[in-house]
């Protein structure tokens, strides 16, 4: 192995002078690292809301929290800087995005093997935080936690390898002896027993249930002071001021017990909590959260050599289980007071849990901690560890059938048929319902037929729910589909889109081709000829690619219907002319402009081409969606496809917003095809690829989709997600699964 020499590192997560235990973390871990590594450089990217905040001269550069281009930039300044290995302080709070998830993008587009140091740890992540963190573990190449109860849920509950699992404990400040009565004397507290509790404010410390407990404190050992240390919690002031604060004052006025309790509200330097903390006599720590993974002010006592009493979350059960401390139940004021009574009473025993806590801590002196995360970087550095690229694929098997959920499917589905729109994940019935819709939803069906493990006793209810709606929409006097209904049932139009009409013809071909239902391929069968009479009249090029697609699922179970075979004939035939006769070196595509279902253009050319053996035909195919694929790929490496706010006309720029799940879905179906066809794997992975586009994998950094509903969100816009969950976003999502679980080539799936 050769010993490369790791020559920098790059901490991000939160930093001096923000307010918190992570932001004193990074800088001990930074400074204890730089300190004694020999030619060790280090820069730090803080994460914040404001870019006037002050910041160390170490802060190169700053990630804005809620942008999500600062993450792509601070990646990209990072590579460019030929930085070897990238530290990351992971809680959830820090980050923007929901449940912090614009990490993600950043990690996405980092080349540089990456540490990251998990603060957080939930035993019962919703889907979003367990999606969140399971990704983070993909992109780190190893993980840091602080107890060895992290480690076992990242194994448990995320299916974290071991291997890629580190212990360190938190690390703690060197507190030398200091003459007790000279500071107990400087604090104005001198001959009283310190009992002393510390860090912002908020709520969930319980510190109400220690005030109430020193009444009968007090009537057994009187000659003490209880000091509380701390401002309230940055976030908690913006969102409430100093409510907490108060009602604690308020209930010290009503106990009359002003004369034993001390507020310090205000963050202290460390120079002066290391002097609280040589003084303190007893440390009391009691929140009500037990899923808490780590404590900063519980690991600093434990440095500090104090008798620790604390309530039994996990980090203090683990810290505290060989007698380094009392464990008191949550709010059991009887137990906390009669706990604190012994250990004044009885300074032995109070003297030898000190004792027992500072030789837990021999272990946890910023120094040691620092070796441990040098050897980690080290390892990665000399190994020339990158962060690899994410499995999409087997991330998907892997996850399998819990990646679909038909709730939303069944609640916009009424007994006329799929609703339209949706307000977030309810109904909207103003807007009514649409034959595109009920299409889609008519295919979608028809592929759960092909998975038992979905079927349900309506399923089959469904389907014939779907294409009743399509049968009632075909206007007999024009033989053309008429797309929108009212929600009272009244048709809004004549004749409806040529594409309506396109798709139809399509979701009939799947049913006629793939359904196991005798029944409902019976009614296809007729609405299929009817639709067909007059599919040579559309004008249009993406309702010839829907018609096409259509055409060649019907025409592999029925070859000898010449009408139908003609009709294939003729649309392929104008389909590749429009190619021919508007693409050029530099637009190699069949229209001017990009606008919606692009990769259905090609998808239909491929399909049939492959069909009736034109090699023309399935080149161009091959190319067009080459080249869409090369335009919808970002730099970083996600799909990227084109907004719907302007396009992207020929010689004009390309639109970014709003991007929209049908687009997604239209690619992965191209993509299955081409890959099918050309037994390329490149288009398999590129499938995988964009479905990951739903989960996050975008410029946004965000999931569409919803594991709560079911639903699909209506797409990306330039300030987030469109909440609705519509019926084409939700279609889109589910069929876009629907189609890969379904694709029998793929090895993954045996």
């Amino acid at each position: 192995m050769t010993d490369y020499h790791l020559k920098s590192i790059a901490f991000v997560g939160t930093y001096p002078p923000e307010k918190c235990g992570i932001a004193n973390y990074t800088f001990d871990l930074d400074k204890s690292l730089t300190d004694n590594s020999n030619g060790l450089n280090s820069i730090i990217i803080p994460v914040i809301d404001l870019c006037t905040q002050y910041l160390s001269s170490k802060c190169n550069l700053i990630i804005s929290r809620n942008n999500i281009m600062s993450y792509i930039d601070a990646a990209n300044y990072l590579m460019k800087n030929n930085i070897d290995i990238v530290s990351i302080q992971h809680e959830y709070g820090i980050y923007g995005g929901t449940s912090g998830s614009n990490i993600l993008m950043f990690m996405r587009c980092l080349k540089i093997p990456i540490i990251t140091t998990l603060h957080t740890i939930l035993r019962t992540p919703n889907p979003l935080q367990r999606q969140i963190l399971e990704e983070i573990a993909a992109h780190s190449n190893h993980l840091v936690v602080l107890s060895n109860y992290g480690k076992t849920l990242l194994e448990k509950i995320y299916n974290v390898n071991p291997n890629k699992i580190d212990v360190i404990p938190h690390g703690v400040p060197e507190i030398g002896q200091v003459d007790g009565s000279f500071l107990k004397r400087k604090y104005g507290i001198e001959g009283k027993k310190l009992l002393l509790t510390f860090g912002l404010l908020s709520s969930n410390k319980n510190i109400e249930t220690v005030i109430n407990a020193l009444p009968t404190i007090i009537k057994g050992f009187s000659n003490i002071i209880y000091v509380i240390i701390g401002e309230t919690h940055p976030k908690i002031l913006i969102r409430e001021g100093e409510l907490y604060r108060n009602k604690l004052i308020e209930l010290v006025h009503k106990l009359n017990m002003e004369e034993y309790i001390m507020f310090h509200n205000h963050y202290i330097s460390k120079e002066e909590l290391k002097e609280w903390l040589s003084i303190a006599d007893i440390f009391i720590f009691v929140p009500e959260n037990i899923e808490q993974i780590v404590s900063g002010t519980l690991a600093y006592a434990i440095g500090a050599g104090k008798a620790i009493i604390s309530t039994p979350f996990w980090y203090a059960k683990e810290m505290l289980k060989d007698g380094g401390g009392v464990l008191v139940r949550s709010g059991d004021q009887k137990e906390i007071s009669e706990s604190i009574l012994h250990l004044l009473k009885n300074d032995e025993d109070r003297i030898k849990l000190g004792i027992k806590a500072h030789t837990l801590s021999k272990e946890m002196q910023w120094d040691k901690v620092a070796e441990k995360y040098y050897n980690i970087f080290k390892h990665c550095h000399n190994h020339n560890e990158k962060t690899s690229a994410i499995d999409f694929e087997g991330w998907f098997w892997q996850k399998g059938l819990s990646l679909i959920k038909l709730d939303h499917l069944r609640r916009m589905t009424d007994n006329t048929g799929m609703l339209q729109h949706a307000i977030f994940s309810i109904q909207e019935y103003k807007e009514g319902y649409c034959s595109d819709d009920n299409a889609r939803a008519l295919i979608a069906t028809i592929l759960i037929e092909q998975i038992p493990e979905l079927m349900g006793d309506d399923i089959y209810n469904l389907a014939s729910q779907y294409l009743a709606f399509l049968r009632y929409g075909l206007n007999y006097d024009t033989g053309r589909m008429r797309n929108f209904l009212s929600f009272n049932r009244v048709w809004l139009e004549v004749n409806g889109s040529e594409c309506c009409h396109g798709r139809t013809l399509w979701a009939l071909g799947v049913t006629l081709g793939k359904s196991k239902n005798s029944r409902l391929r019976e009614i296809a069968i007729h609405l299929f000829e009817s639709v067909l009479k007059t599919i040579l009249e559309l004008k249009d090029p993406r309702s010839w690619s829907f018609a096409l697609l259509g055409l060649n699922d019907y025409l592999k179970h029925f070859p000898k219907n010449m009408e139908a075979s003609y009709a294939r004939d003729i649309l392929s035939e104008k389909l590749l002319r429009t190619y021919q006769n508007h693409a050029s070196k530099d637009w190699p595509w069949f229209e001017d402009s990009l606008t919606y279902f692009n990769a259905r253009l090609s998808q239909a050319l491929i399909s049939t081409g492959e069909s009736i053996g034109r090699e023309d035909m399935l080149a161009v195919g091959i190319d067009s969606l080459k080249w869409l694929s090369e335009i919808q790929s970002s730099n970083e490496g996600y799909f990227n496809p084109i907004g719907n706010k302007g396009f992207f006309p020929h010689l004009g720029v390309k639109a970014t917003f709003d991007q929209q799940p049908i687009e997604a879905y239209s690619m992965i179906c191209a993509s299955i095809e081409a890959f099918r066809v050309t037994d390329d794997t490149k288009w398999i992975k590129e499938a995988y690829k964009i479905f990951a586009w739903f989960y996050g994998f975008n410029i946004l950094g965000l999931s569409l989709y919803d594991s709560l509903t079911g639903g699909c969100c209506d797409g990306l816009q330039p300030d987030g997600l469109n909440f609705n969950q519509g019926a084409e976003s939700t279609l889109s999502y589910i069929l876009s699964f629907l189609e890969l679980y379904c694709f029998d080539s793929i090895p993954f799936k045996n």
